[in-house]
């Protein structure tokens, strides 16, 4: 059985009202891993994507910030190029070929699937015409990232996986070439669960930073047993955590992982969804990590591109009791439209997702309950998630 994803409306006040059903998200029920949202079919309102595992996935158009209408199956991006359903877990909208429209990229367990936007609110899948088909199919994708990485005008991928990384190199004409040997990003045999791109040093080459999860290998299959004698799978804290990846752009087509001297490499933990944002204003961009059942980590960008973990003392490493959460997700967005970045976080069953307002002054306090954000999480597992204004009402909801 699914999950019903959930729609919270920001009533302008700094609280927010579930209008999931309302506003036609509650059906069907689905198994969200990643969402993104973009107004695909340029009318003005924002639409939703829902990538699901193991099932279609969803397109939630948006009619006028009155109600969602899901449209997938019709668009073309409810199943793979064979009509299967797969084992979606990330997904970005960008306009990969410059025609002005939104395309997709959905990574994936199996083949990892670019839809190209066609225009009349289609979409075309396009994965073995590009040439991503091949090397995605090796590994299990979990998270990706557009980005003009080489500064040539052109939109690249980068896909974290079970396994090697892969960039793709976008060659302007509709197709893109794996660089990642070249680029050496591969990141080596990691579960790379989290990607973005930023400047770390304003050097105006985007530098790439990768959120890994723990030390898993697929032949490591420990089974505890209770007392009972049934057994018990294990959980995130029954494996190591690993320390996160720092690479810093050449310039050249290539990459240094700096990892280490940057400060990033410093810590170990179990990063799933990770966000690029100037959380305190300073003019330089930060880097927030949610951690699986680990206390989040906020690498603090010192303006030279060094970073201090600084998450406990900004007070976003653990919910409003005190406790790590099971993280999942996160994004950055001004909510309450005080100027500074709050953050939103997604959560394991029994807990809630966490709202974190920015208190401008180097802090951020747990406003989850105060906000209503959270209310009619607690039984379900939350993962994607975003912060967008769905009704142009110049609130984020």
């Amino acid at each position: 059985a699914g999950q019903a994803d959930v729609l919270y409306h920001n009533r302008g006040d700094g609280t927010f009202e579930d209008v999931t059903e309302g506003m036609g998200i509650l059906r069907p029920e689905g198994r969200a891993m990643g969402v993104s949202a973009a107004d695909y079919d340029d009318d003005g309102y924002v639409d939703i994507y829902v990538a699901n595992d193991a099932m279609e996935n969803f397109l939630f158009h948006n009619e006028k910030g009155q109600r969602f209408q899901e449209l997938a199956l019709p668009a073309g991006v409810a199943y793979n190029h064979a009509g299967d359903a797969t084992s979606s877990m990330a997904v970005d909208f960008a306009d990969y070929d410059g025609d002005g429209l939104m395309d997709l990229f959905v990574s994936d367990m199996s083949y990892s699937a670019l839809y190209r936007n066609e225009g009349y609110g289609l979409f075309r899948d396009v994965t073995y015409m590009a040439g991503i088909a091949v090397a995605s199919g090796q590994y299990v994708g979990w998270a990706s990232a557009f980005i003009d990485y080489d500064n040539d005008g052109d939109l690249d991928v980068y896909v974290n996986n079970y396994g090697p990384n892969v960039l793709y190199r976008n060659n302007g004409n509709g197709t893109f070439t794996d660089v990642t040997e070249k680029a050496g990003v591969a990141a080596g045999h990691q579960v790379g669960a989290g990607t973005n791109f930023l400047d770390i040093d304003k050097d105006g080459d985007l530098d790439l930073f990768v959120a890994n999860y723990v030390k898993f290998f697929f032949d490591d299959d420990r089974v505890f047993k209770h007392f009972t004698g049934r057994p018990v799978y294990p959980g995130p804290n029954d494996y190591s955590p690993t320390p996160d990846i720092l690479y810093r752009n050449n310039g050249d087509g290539t990459f240094t992982d700096i990892s280490e001297e940057s400060g990033i490499g410093a810590q170990a933990g179990t990063g799933m969804g990770t966000v690029c944002a100037d959380y305190d204003n300073d003019g330089d961009t930060d880097i927030i990590v949610a951690n699986d059942m680990l206390g989040n980590f906020l690498y603090e960008n010192d303006g030279t591109g060094k970073f201090e973990e600084a998450a406990l003392f900004a007070g976003i490493a653990y919910d409003l009791g005190g406790s790590p959460q099971g993280s999942m997700g996160v994004v950055c967005a001004d909510y309450d439209n005080d100027g500074w970045l709050d953050v939103h976080m997604t959560s394991y069953q029994r807990q809630l997702t966490t709202l974190y307002r920015n208190l401008g002054d180097g802090f951020l306090e747990d406003a989850t309950r105060l906000s209503g954000a959270g209310a009619g999480t607690v039984p379900e597992v939350t993962w994607g998630n975003g912060l967008v204004d769905f009704d142009n009402d110049g609130d984020r909801d």
